[in-house]
């Protein structure tokens, strides 16, 4: 075996980076480890300043795993959907929130750090309500004739806060959340603006 051969069989190092860093976080929570700047650095063998320099701190960087993690499980939602319309805007909708519901990791989460949860989940600087609005805000134009996400924000809001705030409040409080209770007010929000759309 020759020099090359060998080379070619060792493989290549990881360099620690930004996206890494996500990468290891993300790995911590759905295995329903803490996630703190300290384990992170140490399992990328880089300083916690360089960290805190990557990620801007672990409320930033927990943003941004539960924002990855949201969009992952959407595009599972979306994959599986049924129906046409409005029915199929639901559907996703419901599918999505029963996987979230029933994923030990995010409830422990809240449950743990219920301020930091709830912060993450409707907080104004928070990626995961923006990313949830722009996914919502898609699927709305898609199943909905007429449908313009940057005219109605107000209704795309309306389904976010409904899908983030009465949730994870339940896990806050020990309690299953009401996702059948969500799905109706985002249904009685979508139809209202479809029915809209056909008469005007």
């Amino acid at each position: 075996m020759t020099d090359s051969s060998v080379r070619d069989d060792i493989p290549a190092l990881v360099r620690p980076s930004p996206e890494l860093a996500r990468k290891v976080a993300r790995a911590f929570f759905v295995r329903g480890v803490r996630v703190d700047m300290q384990s992170v650095s140490e399992k990328l063998g880089v300083g916690r300043t360089t960290l805190y320099r990557w990620v801007g701190g672990r409320e930033a960087l927990l943003a941004e795993v539960l924002a990855e993690l949201a969009e992952a499980t959407w595009q599972m939602a979306e994959s599986r959907a049924k129906g046409s319309g409005v029915d199929r805007a639901i559907d996703v909708l419901g599918s999505f929130m029963i996987v979230c519901a029933e994923f030990d990791p995010l409830r422990e989460f809240a449950v743990r750090e219920p301020q930091l949860t709830l912060r993450l989940a409707r907080g104004p600087n928070s990626p995961l309500p923006k990313t949830l609005s722009t996914l919502i805000g898609s699927l709305a134009e898609e199943c909905i004739p007429a449908f313009e996400a940057r005219r109605n924000y107000d209704i795309i809001d309306a389904i976010v806060e409904v899908m983030t705030a009465l949730p994870w409040a339940s896990f806050v409080i020990g309690e299953e959340p009401s996702i059948e209770r969500v799905l109706q007010l985002s249904r009685a929000l979508l139809e209202n603006r479809l029915n809209c759309a056909q008469k005007g």
